[in-house]
């Protein structure tokens, strides 16, 4: 889905709340001797702001494309496997992340991967950044992209690619509104402002890297000059508003 845009993607999608990052890691001790596995990794954005508190990052991500576009972290290895299926042990992990990935994955079959990979005292984090439309410039600017997307495609959504997408969104909203998910259990949401500093390349390129939008064509070709006309300058600097929306769980205890 990603490979053709990796390095539009590794350069110009936001990173998550610092807040949202230490509400993952509140109440862990000697986080250098914990192990965190990001799941559906991406270029890693998120898995090197992990790192940066001194946690080992094991990065999975099953586009080569996008591993290959990753900038390199000593504490990040990739792994390039599936979310369903990461050949990982029994009790691996301290941490288990999904950042704007989980959405895309077998949605029972992964968490119940996850339940098995992490340790009995372990933590699931499910991240999203999401537009804030209350900032009138983050609003303008999404309703270009979904614009160019409802010319592109009938339905705007990322579940279009699942022959069940109806029974996937359907189960999304049960952690959305009910925080409820099979495997886990005590599941807390929180969000977080943040937001990406911008200027005209920087914004196309973003709408680039988005999965919902065309990357060539007459309908891409009118997205950019649509962009063009929304800012001032090449040189203008925008802030894009962010809603960073952080799930929270404890795997449930598996039987024996």
């Amino acid at each position: 889905m990603f490979s053709e845009v990796s390095s539009e993607y590794a350069k110009y999608r936001a990173n998550y709340a610092n807040n949202s990052i230490e509400k993952i890691l509140e109440g862990f001790e000697n986080l250098s001797q914990l192990i965190a596995v990001d799941v559906g990794a991406g270029t890693g954005i998120a898995s090197r702001q992990i790192a940066e508190r001194g946690i080992r990052v094991l990065a999975v991500e099953p586009d080569l494309a996008m591993i290959r576009a990753a900038t390199p972290h000593p504490l990040v290895e990739f792994r390039e496997t599936a979310a369903e299926a990461t050949n990982l042990p029994d009790g691996f992990a301290d941490i288990v992340t999904c950042f704007t990935a989980f959405h895309w994955f077998d949605f029972e079959r992964s968490l119940k991967e996850f339940q098995r990979i992490l340790k009995p005292s372990g933590r699931l984090a499910l991240v999203w950044n999401s537009w804030d439309s209350r900032d009138l410039f983050t609003r303008r600017y999404s309703q270009l992209l979904r614009k160019a997307s409802q010319q592109y495609r009938t339905k705007i959504t990322p579940y279009n690619n699942f022959p069940t997408g109806s029974v996937k969104l359907a189960r999304m909203a049960m952690l959305w509104h009910l925080r409820w998910i099979p495997y886990f259990q005590c599941i807390l949401r929180y969000r977080f402002a943040h937001q990406q500093v911008m200027n005209l390349a920087a914004l196309v390129g973003c709408a680039r890297s988005q999965s919902f939008v065309p990357h060539e064509g007459a309908v891409w070709e009118q997205l950019v000059a649509d962009l063009g006309d929304l800012v001032e300058s090449r040189e203008t600097t925008y802030h894009l508003a962010y809603r960073t929306t952080l799930f929270l769980s404890q795997p449930l205890h598996r039987a024996a």
